[in-house]
């Protein structure tokens, strides 16, 4: 299996650039490698309140956004290499949960919150920008959404849109709370500590969207 590991120098070098951790390309909103790679990455920082503090500044770039995105492959039900399907439990409802790390925050299907008989708190005239620059309305937000994937449990705000393929999208809004993560998309597996509690998510074997 290739892989590839970056140093959290390399890393930022690649933030201040404004490159592709993948493929060293720029980065712009709707972008998608050009030559599809299976990653291995694994950064340390070399002190924890320098991590912490360009990682806030790196995670605020993106989520102090006003307007959320999600991208146009996640709302579409097309799987790409950067994301993972899961299976999870809400409420006793078993669903199907991507990983995605080119969407900037929690999406939830309205379909899942009227199953589940999540109230939505309705937001005017709000709208999610599409990766590939195009808008979708927002029905508004979950509030609280207590997602279980294996052991590992979760609380969150989430938007509510119709999504395809799957019934809830988690992006970097979740992941920038797991801190370090170890993401093998060849295999399909997903690691991180929580309170020193190791969890690993194993995902879903799917055929080509």
């Amino acid at each position: 299996m290739q892989t590839k590991k970056l140093t959290w120098e390399e890393m930022e070098e690649h933030r201040k650039k404004g490159l592709c951790y993948n493929c060293d390309e720029k980065f712009v909103r709707g972008h998608h490698c050009t030559q599809q790679k299976l990653y291995f990455l694994d950064a340390d920082a070399p002190n924890e309140e320098e991590y912490e503090s360009a990682t806030k500044e790196a995670i605020e770039e993106v989520l102090d956004e006003k307007t959320p995105i999600i991208s146009y492959n996640a709302l579409s039900g097309i799987t790409t290499p950067q994301t993972m399907k899961v299976k999870g439990f809400f409420k006793k409802q078993i669903l199907i949960i991507l990983l995605d790390s080119e969407s900037t925050h929690n999406f939830i299907d309205p379909r899942v919150a009227k199953a589940t008989d999540s109230y939505i708190h309705p937001s005017n005239n709000f709208e999610v920008l599409v990766g590939n620059g195009g808008k979708i309305a927002c029905k508004g937000t979950c509030r609280n959404v207590k997602l279980s994937m294996g052991q590992y449990i979760l609380k969150s705000d989430m938007y509510v849109l119709p999504l395809g393929g799957c019934d809830i999208i988690l992006g970097i809004q979740w992941l920038r709370t797991l801190g370090t993560i170890q993401w093998n998309f060849a295999e399909l597996w997903m690691t991180f500590k929580i309170s020193e509690q190791e969890h690993t998510l194993k995902g879903l074997q799917v055929g080509p969207s």
